[in-house]
């Protein structure tokens, strides 16, 4: 359990910290494992990556679903917005 804890607080703070919105150019935001989680405002256009996987953050009420191809066949990420410009981000590698 305490592993666990150990490896979510990184991802948790990589999540606040892309949500900022400092005005530079980010990275991606990149998830290895199956995951689901908001991101209250992030800014359109901006990169998400599911292994290797990647789609751009739409913008407010639109949405996105991207399927691998050839070994990550099985790899989905969905991107969707809300109406309040918050983001549903759903990664399953």
């Amino acid at each position: 359990m305490d592993r666990r804890l150990g490896l979510s607080l990184p991802a948790a703070a990589l999540l606040v910290l892309a949500g900022c919105g400092s005005g530079s150019k980010t990275e991606s935001l990149v998830f290895t494992k199956t995951t689901t989680t908001t991101l209250a405002s992030p800014t359109a256009g901006e990169p998400v990556r599911c292994l290797k996987v990647h789609a751009k953050i739409p913008p407010e009420g639109s949405s996105i679903a991207v399927s691998g191809k050839g070994s990550s066949s099985s790899t989905k990420l969905q991107l969707t917005r809300q109406s309040d410009g918050s983001l549903i981000i759903s990664c399953k590698p």
